[in-house]
């Protein structure tokens, strides 16, 4: 019978001295980690960063334009996030603050660009189809490089832009050198 005592509590002395080896552990390291993050902050975000898989929004362009003149004054910002293309778009209120309107995810996942006489344009508000209104451009690749140009037309009625597969790239006018 004592035997049997003395055998429990062995595996009860073993057992405490296993959990205090580990909370002893647990002390040191979260000790470690936090004079760690407080001595060197930059590096304790980029390896942050890096385990966390933390994508901060990149914001690519930006273009403020009013698509005729009975309509309000927009601001958009085509940014990525996580390998996703979004266009936010933003409308000015009557005291010069902007609300935001809408937030729209484009096809592709990486950005694209225009070249037009040395000046490159991921994003811009032009007259696609001559009807005197702007619309907005906005090129982007997908994961196999493929080029998509979407085109967003603002609609009067609802006061949103309708976004559209154009079935082809915008026709840039030549410029004329005399203007440079």
């Amino acid at each position: 019978m004592s035997l049997n005592i003395l055998k429990k509590a062995q595996s009860r002395i073993l057992f405490f001295q296993k959990e205090s080896l580990f909370l002893t552990f647990l002390f040191l390291f979260s000790f470690g980690l936090n004079a760690f993050f407080v001595f060197s902050p930059e590096k304790a975000k980029l390896m942050f960063r890096k385990v966390s898989s933390y994508k901060p929004i990149e914001n690519l362009a930006r273009v403020e334009f009013s698509p005729n003149e009975d309509s309000p004054k927009f601001r958009v910002i085509k940014m990525k996030k996580k390998n996703k293309i979004y266009v936010d778009i933003l409308f000015e209120r009557e005291d010069g603050s902007f609300e935001q309107s809408q937030f729209l995810e484009i096809k592709g996942n990486q950005e694209a660009y225009y070249d037009y006489w040395e000046k490159t344009y991921t994003l811009w508000a032009f007259d696609f189809d001559g009807d005197g209104e702007l619309e907005l451009g906005v090129p982007s690749f997908d994961s196999f490089l493929r080029a998509h140009f979407e085109l967003l037309r603002y609609d009067k009625n609802t006061q949103k832009f309708n976004l559209e597969k154009a079935k082809q790239g915008p026709k840039i006018k030549e410029r004329d050198p005399s203007d440079s």
